[in-house]
């Protein structure tokens, strides 16, 4: 995913503090990727966001940032702290699991992407044990998948916040190697970058 950006002709870097008003500063987008539960943290403590963060990341967004929220599904990820960003957007993850896939069922994590997406161009991407999004003003809802909505956009002041219930974009799903041929997460993620790098110059 960091090549992607860079080959739009993005800088990248990690942030492994909390994020203060100075990193935000340098930033034009910030991506959290799938909260840890402490069973999975270093050290085997995770470190929870907190109400500075939340303020800090929240007035940065309203100033033009673009933030982008990456859940996962239930038992893998952190939601209680992680809805508490959220919710300041609108957007909150459910603690639930949906496009199960049992082994190498790959059809069973299908998200199939109609014409018109904001986002994507009409394709079949593979996003799996995913967990819903349940959206209010001034988030709307962007995917689907069983039927359940599991992406989200939101305007918030002169920025915005992506929100999906899944990390879809590891280098396995979108290196080519695993996925059937018709999935097409490389070119999903390459217009989801466009996209984001897009939404930093309408400050």
């Amino acid at each position: 995913m960091g090549e992607i950006f860079q080959k739009q002709g993005a800088e990248i870097s990690s942030l492994k503090t909390a994020p203060s008003k100075k990193d935000l500063k340098n930033a034009n987008i910030y991506i959290i990727v799938d909260a840890d539960i402490d069973k999975e943290a270093y050290g085997g403590k995770a470190n929870l966001i907190d109400p500075t963060s939340i303020k800090n990341l929240t007035d940065w967004v309203k100033k033009g940032g673009v933030l982008v929220l990456m859940s996962n599904d239930n038992g893998n990820s952190e939601f209680e702290y992680f809805n508490k960003l959220a919710g300041e957007f609108g957007i909150h993850f459910n603690d639930d699991s949906y496009n199960r896939v049992q082994k190498r069922e790959f059809e069973q994590g299908k998200v199939m992407v109609p014409a018109g997406n904001e986002i994507f161009s009409e394709q079949k991407l593979y996003m799996k044990e995913v967990a819903t999004i349940s959206v209010k003003n001034p988030a709307k809802e962007l995917l689907s998948a069983e039927g359940k909505n599991i992406g989200a956009i939101a305007k918030f002041g002169k920025g915005t916040v992506f929100a999906l219930g899944d990390p879809w974009c590891y280098n396995e799903y979108i290196d080519g190697k695993k996925l059937p041929a018709d999935f097409t997460n490389y070119q999903g993620t390459e217009e989801w970058v466009k996209w984001l790098l897009k939404q930093t110059s309408k400050k």
